[in-house]
């Protein structure tokens, strides 16, 4: 309502003293009386309120007695329904709400009426017309000469002390009227005296600014005296005013300011003794608000040396008064902030210092930082005082909030972005440590925005300095994924609210990202290409040590995640460069010392058990495989390159035969147990860790057969060469894997996974022939031309009808008529193979040879190993 008064005011006065005092002017003699008839209302309303219900408390206000009128209550105190029932006040439900618009001209239409209707309308009316009419007449007198200036002046100040002395007189018979008698006296003396000093130079300045001193002091002294809000308010309103009524344009702002630092001293003393929120508003306005009107017209930058001071001085007047006024609330409102002075005054007195400070940031940074010392001063000073401690979190805030201003103001983009990350980190303790979840929420905002606001530096900048390490850019990264990481330990540690449940994992994240990329950027910038992967690979490892250690130290096991996520990293550019280096290896450009430190750091952080219980199997596992997949890519590059290039594939591709064998071997070994690694978590590794390997050593069997293996510079011997030897050996060690540990793993695949042993087995002695074939009879290892050689038919017939005669022979043992019948079929398959198969002339002998050999052997079948009669079970 102050406002729309103060709107309304300025526009008459705009109207009737033409120009932007009189706006000034009408607009504050507009808030002036809106306040005071707000302030008035209010007394009237708690008086009444307390006289009805003096021990009740402020929540519940008593009903009135029977006959009795209602007293107005105050707007905070909560309706009660007459048809509650005892003890449980039901509140009434509030009329549906008007709009925006319609409420304001309600209200202030009520007000206007309020103000014209109650209380002594004639004498409010008349002082305000008699303090205008007597600017008026001061400044008529002046321009026209009626009378000699000292005797108009001292007419003038008769009257305004003969009201004064009037007012006191009648202040207990009449204690309103007197109350406002003696504020626009006092108003009256501030004018005469103002008048005299800056129009007819008629005192001088000493005994001016002493004459203002003295009427500043009576009239907080009177006001005190008569606990009148009234007198305070028009007294100082009039004190402001004086100049402005009765300036030229011409005046000094140093004897304009002194000046009102004379009358804020005033308010400030008032402060001291009692809590009038609306003196100190009147204060602030005014003060600030010719100030701001000053600047705007007159200001010069030769001007900031007179003028600084008194802004200082200002502001800390009104940094002083709301600490008075929380003081000096009653116990219930004890602590009471007032926020348009807490909030307003730094905010205006800081836009006004940045006007002057005008293309000086670093002045206005040095500025910030001042302010920022003040109230966290402050804020200490009033913390342990638990009345005050919402003051003082008010204060704190306000610290912060200035220094983070004065970071982009002193700094270039990425130290900006190093303090706002330090600052959102030190914001989230604090909202930690006072359960404040805004501060915990500007905290987090404060650290995406300085990682955003450094990004934007990398881009645009340059300068960051050329040291290894220790240059803006790393540092940089660095300290944002320190101070994300530490702010997301220190929320995790708390029981947020469910919608702050996901700070701190995206700060582990924000914080990894930040640490990883840094790293990266840092060694493509300062090492050469071939040593930029070995370096990566330190950091990575070296990174993942340090979050495991922190996450087991600081109990943070999300922190343990990216650690634990370290094999998949390195899994993944294992297969990256396998995939576009075939012919390369892993321990090229000190690639060794990389993976030995990978293959250390997993040892040290599976036995540092720091990560969540779900992540250690696969940890165990992954581990097992890629030492597997590096020691298979390492013994095949080495097997080519100890024999200058002479070695054909066949050893490379016997190398990466031979390793997985071997690992199935040893781990499925009861004798390796005692290991550090398996000793922890032997069934994973035996299941988990080596199921894939057998897998994948079945898909690389499938791929040997397609190969001829040629064992250059060694001399070719079926089965006593490299491909041969390392295809039978993984088939024994898939084989053993499967029947002692395997079969545990999958029971519901039954005899499946050993039949198809049995028929890889079956492939591969069928690929012994045909490398046999194709070294020493010199056929193309090629199916068409195999199919075409005699000899390759021959080696088929005789080497099924083997494996049959021992297939049948076996069921014959077992008794196993499924069994015996594989066998016929493969026997039936040969004989029907030497009947259709149509072999050229060259193929006579061999052809004869075929026939011989399965007859001989069908005859051995059939009297060692016959049909096994029916088992009863399996019917008739």
């Amino acid at each position: 309502m102050a406002t729309v008064w103060a709107v309304v005011g300025a526009l008459l006065g705009a109207l009737l003293l033409e120009g932007i005092q009189g706006a000034i002017v009408g607009g504050a003699l507009g808030w002036l009386l809106a306040t005071v008839s707000e302030l008035k209302r209010e007394l009237a309303q708690l008086r009444a309120s307390t006289q009805t219900a003096p021990e009740r408390p402020v929540e519940f206000p008593a009903q009135p007695a029977q006959g009795e009128a209602a007293q107005p209550q105050p707007e905070l105190l909560p309706q009660v329904s007459a048809s509650a029932p005892e003890g449980e006040p039901t509140p009434v439900a509030p009329p549906k709400a008007p709009s925006a618009l319609g409420t304001l001209l309600q209200r202030a239409l009520s007000r206007v009426v309020h103000f014209f209707t109650t209380g002594n309308i004639v004498l409010r009316v008349g002082l305000v017309v008699l303090f205008f009419g007597v600017a008026f007449l001061l400044k008529y007198a002046a321009e026209q000469a009626l009378l000699p200036i000292e005797l108009r002046l001292a007419a003038v100040a008769l009257g305004g002390a003969a009201m004064v002395g009037g007012g006191f007189r009648l202040r207990r018979r009449e204690h309103l009227y007197g109350v406002l008698l003696q504020g626009g006296g006092i108003g009256v003396l501030y004018l005469t005296v103002f008048t005299a000093l800056r129009l007819y130079d008629l005192l001088p300045a000493t005994l001016a600014f002493g004459l203002l001193v003295v009427l500043v002091a009576a009239s907080c002294a009177l006001a005190v005296l008569q606990d009148a809000r009234g007198l305070a308010a028009f007294g100082t309103a009039g004190g402001f005013l004086a100049p402005v009524l009765t300036s030229t344009g011409e005046g000094s702002h140093v004897a304009l300011f002194s000046y009102y630092a004379l009358l804020n001293a005033g308010i400030l003393g008032i402060a001291f003794f009692r809590s009038w929120r609306e003196l100190n508003l009147i204060g602030f306005v005014f003060t600030f608000v010719i100030g701001a009107a000053w600047g705007y017209s007159s200001y010069r930058p030769e001007h900031f040396a007179s003028t600084e001071p008194f802004l200082v001085l200002f502001f800390l007047f009104f940094l002083a008064i709301p600490v008075l006024f929380a003081q000096r609330q009653p116990p219930r409102l004890k602590g009471y902030v007032d926020g348009t002075l807490v909030f307003g005054v730094p905010l205006v007195a800081f836009g006004l210092q940045a006007a002057m400070l005008d293309n000086q940031p670093l002045l206005l940074a040095y500025s910030a930082v001042a302010m920022a010392a003040v109230y966290v001063g402050l804020t200490y000073a009033l913390w342990r005082r638990e009345a005050l401690r919402a003051l003082a979190e008010a204060f704190l805030a306000l610290a912060v909030v200035f220094l983070t201003l004065a970071v982009p103001l002193a700094l270039d983009g990425h130290w900006t972005a190093v303090t706002w990350a330090l600052e959102g980190a030190g914001l989230i303790w604090l909202g930690c440590r006072q359960n404040r979840w805004l501060a915990r929420l500007s905290g987090v905002l404060l650290q995406f925005g300085a990682g955003v606001s450094f990004a934007l530096a990398l881009l645009l900048s340059s300068g960051w300095g050329d040291w290894p390490v220790l240059n803006g850019r790393y540092l940089g990264c660095a300290v944002l994924s320190l101070a994300a990481l530490l702010s997301g330990w220190l929320l995790q540690r708390r029981t947020l609210h469910r919608l702050e449940a996901a700070y701190a994992p995206l700060l582990l994240i924000w914080g990894v990202l930040w640490w990883l990329g840094g790293g990266l950027a840092e060694i493509d910038r300062q090492l050469p290409a071939p040593w930029t992967g070995t370096a990566a690979m330190l950091y990575f490892t070296s990174s993942a040590v340090a979050w495991g250690v922190a996450a087991k130290r600081w109990r943070w096991p999300a922190l343990a995640l990216p650690a634990a996520g370290l094999w998949l990293l390195f899994l993944l550019g294992a297969l990256v460069l396998l995939s576009d280096n075939a012919g390369g290896h892993y321990f090229v450009d000190y690639g060794w010392l990389g993976w030995a430190a990978f293959f250390a750091a997993q040892v040290f952080l599976l036995r540092l058990k720091a990560w969540p219980q779900g992540w250690h199997a696969p940890s165990h596992a992954a581990t097992l495989w890629l030492l597997v997949l590096v020691l298979s890519v390492e013994l095949g590059w080495l097997a080519r390159e100890l024999g200058d290039g002479l070695f054909p594939r066949a050893w490379t591709l016997a190398a990466w035969g031979a390793v997985p064998a071997l690992a199935l071997l040893l781990v499925s070994s009861s004798r390796v147990e005692k290991l550090p690694l398996l000793s922890q978590a032997p069934s994973t590794y035996r299941r988990l860790g080596l199921a894939p390997i057998a897998g994948v050593g079945l898909l690389w069997f499938l791929a040997a057969c397609t190969q001829a293996g040629d064992p250059a510079p060694l001399p070719y011997v079926p089965l006593l060469n490299p491909v041969d030897l390392a295809q039978a050996l993984l088939l024994l060690a898939v084989w053993n894997w499967w029947r002692s540990h395997g079969r545990v793993m999958a029971p519901e695949l039954g005899v499946w996974p050993d039949r198809g042993l049995a028929l890889a087995a079956f492939v591969a002695l069928n690929t012994v022939l045909a490398r046999a074939v194709h070294h020493v009879l010199g056929v193309a290892y090629e199916l068409p031309a195999l199919i075409d050689a005699p000899a390759w038919q021959t080696a088929l017939a005789m080497a099924w009808s083997l494996v049959a005669l021992g297939l049948m022979w076996q069921a014959r043992t077992r008794m196993s008529r499924s069994l015996w019948i594989t066998g016929a079929v493969l026997l039936a398959a040969v004989v029907a193979k030497l009947f259709l198969v149509d072999l050229d002339g060259s193929g006579t002998v061999a052809r004869i040879v075929s026939f011989l050999g399965v007859g001989l052997l069908m005859l051995l079948i059939g009297y060692m190993a016959p049909l096994p009669p029916r088992r009863q079970s399996e019917g008739a």
